[in-house]
């Protein structure tokens, strides 16, 4: 599966082991916030994806100068129905074309609204980040969501990371359709909050880590789940910045 945010002209290309395409305007995002994540269900054979920040159509981006908080739309695809549906059409089961078969895919789509948290700062920034950069999928069928927020002033000192690790529970929670607007009556998810850590740059530490990957490690005898995190550090820019690994446990409650 794809998904993809492209310009109007950008060429089709065939996938021969493509089971399924989404295909997004790249006028609905705002520069360098598309898809960042992407989570897998193992279990319930569902696939989960999250805008990095809001779209378009829902409004303006946070920055330290609004003080917004990013309205999101969290993605569900069955991955299972959308298997069978392909191989009866690939089985002579059905006869559609591939505008129908992307018709009858986006069927398995269901949609959340999450919101995230405001911006921690309201100092200029050079550079600002704040967004989803990544899902991770619980065997219990709950999500894992990483809000990171990245500043980054004109001189670089006194930059900071900062990252919120939350727990989800969306297949208990009410849906939220694309098509709906946000409003004061919309149904966000309901967020428990795992753990946050803060890295920075300054003139005797170089901690600074934009975490963007995560992944379920072994589960421990006592029964709690270790999660495995991993850095962007931009090809380790300038010679500053370093690729990071971090674990957190999540004890079994």
């Amino acid at each position: 599966m794809l998904v993809l945010p492209i310009s109007a002209n950008a060429p089709k290309i065939s996938y021969q082991q493509n089971l399924w395409e989404s295909r997004w305007p790249s006028s609905d995002f705002y520069p360098n916030y598309n898809f960042e994540s992407l989570a897998f269900d193992s279990v319930r054979q569902y696939l989960w994806t999250i805008p990095e920040s809001t779209l378009r159509k829902d409004g303006q981006p946070a920055t330290p100068q609004n003080g917004l908080a990013n309205r999101l739309r969290l993605m569900r695809y069955d991955w299972g129905k959308i298997k069978e549906n392909r191989n009866k059409e690939n089985n002579g089961k059905e006869d559609c074309s591939e505008q129908e078969s992307s018709k009858k895919a986006s069927r398995y789509m269901t949609a959340y609204a999450y919101q995230m948290d405001q911006p921690s700062t309201h100092k200029k920034a050079d550079i600002y980040v704040m967004g989803v950069s990544e899902l991770c999928a619980l065997p219990d069928g709950q999500l894992l969501v990483l809000e990171r927020e990245a500043f980054i002033p004109k001189i670089k000192i006194g930059a900071f990371c900062k990252c919120k690790l939350y727990q989800i529970n969306p297949l208990n929670s009410e849906e939220f359709a694309l098509k709906e607007k946000f409003s004061s009556d919309t149904p966000f998810l309901k967020k428990r909050l795992l753990a946050e850590w803060k890295t920075g740059l300054s003139l005797s530490k170089r901690s600074f880590a934009n975490y963007e990957g995560m992944c379920l490690g072994p589960k421990l005898e006592d029964g709690s789940q270790v999660v495995i995190l991993l850095s962007d550090s931009q090809d380790q820019y300038a010679g500053v910045l370093k690729d990071w690994f971090k674990t957190i446990v999540i004890r079994k409650e």
